[in-house]
């Protein structure tokens, strides 16, 4: 399978390549941030099983609107091996266009919300979104004669990669949840209800950096995000925000009550993450979500500094 990130013209040559004759499946990730890479590198790849799983507002720079990011995963289609299979998440907007496009190519179309494939309610696999990629698994386990209880029993154990929504706990007492490895509007969404949900009971505190690639939409989607973060279901407690488009975020924020836990750090300094730290409170549970660029994980050894070891959940 594709170690890490390897989803573009490098990477999934590299994972393709790495396979051994004795081996009976590749996973390979598929990555875009340009209109016509799906298309380059699924005709590299072509896929006996293709899963999309979702269609979210991801580098709108290049791909302008929601409609130019589906147009662009759905051309993965276009290289499904004949009499091969699509497997697609939540996109029910875009679904008469799927199965047009797939019946054409004489490809079946399975989605997320077949019966059958609940994934465990114990697994470290936090939110809905998680939750509905680890249902898609279980029709692609199906796919490829993989019995339903090993499926399941594999769900429970298995963890997600570095800066994908995994929960460290710090001397006992504070909760972060990284989710650092990248972000745009819909996934900085899906993590705010994630720390909504999580040990409920606790101060929430979001620290959320600039999410890149969005273009002329950029300024809009922070503040969509900021005032996300205090409505409903979603309320925070705690804004902090760091980066160009960060006081967007607070103002918006604090824009329908007074607020005084809305703090905005326009850029990064050597001594930035000692005052984030110093911000947290024994009992908090934080989230960390910004674009990679932003590498918040920057943050943790301080707030390891101040609260005590980590430890994973």
């Amino acid at each position: 399978q594709s170690p890490k990130s390897f989803n573009n013209h490098l990477g999934v040559p590299l994972t393709l390549l790495s396979a051994k004759p004795s081996d009976d499946f590749v996973a390979a990730e598929i990555g875009t941030n340009r209109p016509g890479e799906i298309d380059f590198l699924s005709a590299i790849a072509r896929p006996d099983i293709a899963v999309i799983t979702s269609i979210g507002e991801e580098h709108l720079e290049f791909f302008k609107d929601l409609e130019g990011v589906a147009h662009e995963e759905l051309s993965i289609i276009n290289h499904i091996i004949p009499g091969g299979d699509l497997v697609v998440g939540p996109m029910q907007f875009w679904m008469s266009n799927v199965r047009q496009l797939a019946e054409n190519g004489g490809v079946s179309v399975s989605l997320f919300s077949d019966p059958g494939h609940e994934p465990p309610e114990d697994s470290y696999l936090l939110g809905e979104h998680n939750q509905q990629n680890a249902a898609i698994t279980g029709i692609v386990a199906e796919l490829v004669g993989a019995r339903f209880p090993d499926w399941y029993e594999a769900l429970r154990v298995v963890k997600p990669p570095p800066h994908r929504c995994l929960p460290t706990s710090f001397g006992s007492s504070v909760v972060v949840i990284d989710d650092c490895y990248n972000a745009n509007p819909t996934s900085m969404i899906a993590a705010l209800h994630v720390l909504n949900q999580h040990r409920p009971g606790t101060r929430k505190v979001g620290i959320l950096g600039d999410m890149f690639e969005l273009g002329d939409q950029a300024e809009e989607a922070h503040q969509r995000v900021g005032s996300y973060a205090q409505g409903v279901p979603i309320m925070l407690d705690q804004l902090i925000s760091i980066g160009n488009y960060g006081q967007l975020m607070v103002d918006a924020f604090s824009s329908t009550k007074s607020v005084q836990d809305a703090i905005a750090f326009p850029a990064w300094s050597d001594d930035l993450p000692d005052q984030v730290a110093a911000l947290l409170r024994p009992g908090d549970t934080v989230l960390l979500k910004a674009s990679r660029g932003m590498r918040l994980e920057r943050l943790i050894p301080a707030i390891e500094r101040r609260f005590g070891p980590a430890e994973q959940e």
